[in-house]
């Protein structure tokens, strides 16, 4: 199976040392392993992905804004636990040597991996903000089939992406009828002066071509959210085969949308028993009582300094949830903005990791 890290559900066991006393420890070995230590302003999480089939990861960390940060850095992982970097041969337009596409402009943002053509090798797509215009430019988001050697080849214009001014935050990869091949999600966001970006649902037709689906399947007006937009998490949190999908973001309640299973998807969020409070930032799908059912973490917090409880709902198996934050301990205050599920210490639960910043984006002490 190839190997690749979709920014969906984050469970999982990390392995190797059973030592709670070697599990707990972290170094920084970024500069030992070969990453370029340059100043960019990061936009989106970091994708993992075996680009060139050698059975190794290797990575790409998205950098926004091209005409100051000059693109991603992509690196191909070693059998030594290094890095190269191999921005300049991947694929990837560098806006000092010209753009990709006459509508590439150069705001690029969320990142996520997959592949949708079953070849074995995997591609690459990027959503486009739109330069900040709010609807005055067009754009085209950038999707990029992977040559399986570590290069990428840039197919927008075939795959039949749209030119338009919406203004695109991240997408995803998800086969959301069960047909056997990846869909693509696009996630668009309201700005703060309200002009509205409907999201994008594309059905793969198989042979490297897309088709829009009609409001996007019931989630085109799906959470709009201001200035950082929406996060999105697909999941079956019900067990029924389907991917469904959950929503945060500034200036947005969570919400909860049920895969139908017929190419469609239904708001149940009140009928799941989601609070649906303000504002809210991350979310993240993990069975934390491992009891087969995914839970739900939502981090909350804000601009201007907010300080809030995050909720964690554990997940009743009947389509609903019930809010356990207070009993599961999780009672600190601060401006949440970031989480992730993962067994740190390998003892079999799945822990929890809370990022907490101030009101000028710098990063305070986070939870663990």
């Amino acid at each position: 199976m190839k190997r690749f890290i979709l920014p969906c559900i984050v469970v999982g066991n990390f392995c190797s040392v059973s030592s709670h006393s070697f599990a707990q420890q972290f170094t920084d070995v970024s500069s030992q392993v070969g990453f370029v230590m340059e100043a960019k302003k990061s936009k989106g999480n970091p994708v993992w992905g075996d680009f060139n089939n050698d059975g190794l990861l290797d990575l790409i960390v998205p950098c926004h804004g091209l005409s100051l940060s000059h693109g991603p850095f992509v690196y191909l992982g070693n059998a030594n636990f290094t890095f190269t970097d191999i921005r300049k041969t991947c694929g990837f337009s560098n806006v000092k040597t010209g753009q990709i596409d006459p509508n590439d402009d150069g705001d690029w943002h969320g990142y996520a991996l997959g592949d949708y053509d079953n070849d074995g090798n995997i591609d690459l797509y990027i959503a486009e903000g739109g330069g900040g215009h709010r609807g005055g430019t067009l754009k085209r988001d950038l999707l990029f089939h992977g040559n399986g050697d570590g290069t990428f080849t840039y197919v927008s214009d075939l795959a039949g992406i749209e030119i338009s001014g919406n203004r695109g935050r991240e997408g995803f990869w998800v086969d959301y009828d069960n047909d056997g091949k990846l869909d693509l999600f696009v996630k668009n966001y309201k700005d703060a002066n309200g002009f509205v970006n409907n999201n994008r649902l594309y059905k793969n037709n198989g042979d490297g071509t897309f088709n829009m689906v009609a409001d996007a399947g019931g989630l085109a007006a799906a959470t709009f959210g201001k200035h950082g937009g929406a996060v999105t998490s697909f999941a079956d949190y019900d067990n029924d085969g389907f991917m469904d999908v959950a929503f945060s973001g500034e200036a947005t309640s969570e919400a909860l949308y049920r895969n139908n299973g017929d190419g469609t998807f239904v708001d149940v969020s009140e009928a799941a028993g989601l609070k649906k409070l303000q504002p809210c930032q991350g979310i993240a799908w993990g069975d934390y009582n491992n009891d087969g059912l995914l839970d739900l973490f939502v981090a909350r917090g804000g601009l201007g300094g907010s300080s809030m409880s995050n909720t964690l709902y554990r997940n009743n198996g009947d389509g609903t949830f019930t809010g356990v934050t207070q009993e599961a301990g999780l009672t600190s205050i601060a401006n949440y903005w970031g989480c992730a599920w993962g067994d740190y210490d390998n003892d079999g639960y799945l822990d929890i990791y809370v990022t907490n910043i101030t009101d000028d984006y710098m990063r305070e002490g986070n939870f663990l």
